[in-house]
């Protein structure tokens, strides 16, 4: 928390919900206006709690973001889902994202799935309509007016995080439940995660982006080595993968695929870090992940019917 505290400064900690995909973390760089919750276009690519912190005049938001949720949940989703389940035990409020431009049956099927798994109880309940920029102004209202009848929630606000739209009644609102006295983290900072953590996310995603199809979700950035030097950070990191072949995808043809990943990640944490840097890439075979990765059950032989 930070030293110098006012009587007057509130806190609260804010769950992020809801599928993959709805835009959460797409969200939450709009409100910090900086890049730093990881976006790609692979479902559930949050796979650590990451908080980030938004200022409101004497209130300090405190959003948790958490991994898509999938209906019904898969058995290697089950971790995340009970890390979920520990951000909604923690928060004052709770924000369920749905992606507006989806059918509204969908959305009401997610919903109600959302409200089954993370019961808001006595805690306050928000939902937040994101991309609005897709949808029609009467598919909006259409949609409101329908999700609001399946929980008493404290407001339903239709947003658009790709074009800003709606954001700035946001803070306000849900300012309302942060009650907490005191700030819980010092006053500018963005997230609880490290710059160390973040560059490591930021690769990882720039991976992902590129070779979503190939490489599996529970690859690792590890940090190296982190240095100043001549006015630029030297960042070093490693990429493990659990197999030959993946490690083959990730540097590409004479290491054509490497560079341009590193290239693209560099630009990134130029860009959240506000920093030149120079950026250096290894990719290891880590044995142990591919051992700890399911194995697919074997199908049950089938009887043979009675003798009739």
């Amino acid at each position: 928390m930070s030293s110098a505290t006012s009587p007057s400064q509130t806190w609260g900690a804010l769950a992020l919900l809801g599928p993959p995909n709805a835009g959460k973390s797409s969200l939450l760089n709009a409100l910090a206006g900086k890049p730093l919750a990881g976006v790609t276009h692979k479902a559930q690519t949050t796979r650590r709690q990451q908080r980030v912190i938004v200022a409101h005049g004497a209130t300090q938001l405190v959003f948790m973001d958490t991994p898509g949720y999938l209906a019904p949940p898969r058995r290697l989703a089950r971790p995340l889902l009970e890390e979920a389940k520990g951000a909604c035990a923690d928060a004052d409020g709770m924000c369920f994202v749905l992606d507006g431009a989806l059918p509204l049956a969908h959305n009401m099927r997610m919903l109600r799935a959302l409200l089954a798994q993370f019961p808001p109880a006595a805690t306050p309940a928000f939902l937040l309509l994101n991309k609005l920029d897709k949808c029609t102004p009467a598919s909006v209202l259409a949609a409101l007016d329908a999700l609001k009848e399946a929980h008493a929630f404290r407001a339903l606000v239709p947003v658009s995080a790709r074009r800003g739209t709606g954001l700035a009644q946001l803070p306000p609102l849900l300012a309302g439940v942060c009650t907490r006295r005191g700030w819980r983290y010092a006053a500018g900072q963005a997230t609880d995660w490290s710059e160390e953590l973040r560059a490591c996310e930021t690769t990882r995603m720039v991976l992902l982006r590129r070779l979503h199809e190939e490489l599996p979700y529970g690859l690792r950035v590890v940090p190296q080595s982190w240095k100043e030097r001549k006015g630029a950070l030297v960042i070093e990191q490693t990429i493990l993968v659990p197999e030959a072949r993946q490690r083959a995808m990730v540097l590409g043809r004479n290491g054509q695929a490497i560079k341009a990943i590193s290239m693209a990640a560099r630009r990134a944490m130029e860009a959240g870090l506000e920093h030149k840097v120079h950026l250096f890439l290894r990719v290891e075979l880590d044995k142990r992940m591919a051992a700890d990765a399911p194995r697919p059950a074997r199908a049950r032989p089938k009887r043979a019917p009675a003798p009739s």
